[in-house]
């Protein structure tokens, strides 16, 4: 049996760098999460597309998550380097592909039960949006649309996904956590503790409610970081993650409306 060469579980950083990749982050969400000059020239109105789905138009939606992911990506590189970011890329046994399917699922309940724990709060908005406006409501009774989120959400995954193992990565490095067996309890409650404070940063003009985004991406954000600490990739919770999305979506647009 060969040796295997076993990374570190996470790549280590200064509490000076971790600033900056904080900065990156909190740029990157602000920057296509609220109105400004940059955000308003890049973006186009839904109901304007429902008028007119050309693909000018379905360009427009897409490169918005297209940039925030590439500003994402390269300000990492800078700030990280490869050698850091390869840490997190751990090489993929065959079977542990296979852990896609019951990862999704295990996701997408904790993400539905903490959708529906974040109706009790449903009144705590961060964002005023007009309901027209809403992506996710407006691809439910538009096909169109619905084929273009699929592009969107993909780009808009991978971002989530970097920024969510970018959390873990610091809440387990300042934990002081060696031991990443799920014997530990410790991984558990920090793996959890990752995943809601991940969830900040969903809210956004598409998901406007604190818990919403909270509860219900930490739900499913849990399961993937757990993923991520048992198979030391991304791949994993990033594949997973994207079909959770999708197929809940695709669920409610094909039962509840019939599309």
């Amino acid at each position: 049996m060969k040796n295997e060469k076993i990374t570190p579980q996470f790549p280590e950083l200064s509490l000076a760098r971790w600033l900056y990749v904080l900065a990156l982050v909190l740029f990157d969400y602000f920057l296509f999460n609220t109105s400004n000059p940059i955000s308003q020239a890049l973006f186009v109105s839904i109901d304007i597309f429902m008028d007119a789905p050309t693909k000018i138009g379905r360009a427009m939606l897409i490169q918005q998550e297209v940039l925030q992911l590439i500003i994402l990506v390269v300000g990492l590189l800078i700030i990280m380097g490869w050698k850091n970011i390869r840490q997190y890329f751990h090489w993929l046994k065959w079977w542990q592909w296979f852990m896609i399917i019951p990862v999704a699922v295990l996701g997408m309940l904790m993400m539905m039960g903490g959708r529906e724990l974040s109706n009790i709060f449903s009144h705590w908005n961060i964002f005023s949006v007009p309901p027209t406006f809403n992506i996710d409501q407006a691809q439910l009774i538009s096909k169109p649309l619905f084929n273009v989120m699929n592009w969107m959400v993909l780009y808009s995954t991978i971002s989530a996904q970097i920024v969510a193992i970018l959390v873990l990565n610091v809440v387990f490095q300042f934990s002081g956590i060696k031991d990443y067996s799920f014997k530990n309890y410790r991984v558990w409650l920090f793996a959890l503790l990752a995943a809601l404070i991940g969830g900040f940063f969903m809210i956004n003009p598409a998901n406007p409610n604190i818990f919403y985004s909270i509860l219900g991406f930490g739900g499913s954000q849990f399961v993937f970081n757990l993923a991520y600490i048992k198979m030391r990739n991304p791949l994993i919770p990033m594949i997973s993650a994207y079909g959770v999305d999708r197929l809940f979506y695709y669920w409610i647009m094909v039962i509840i409306f019939g599309k």
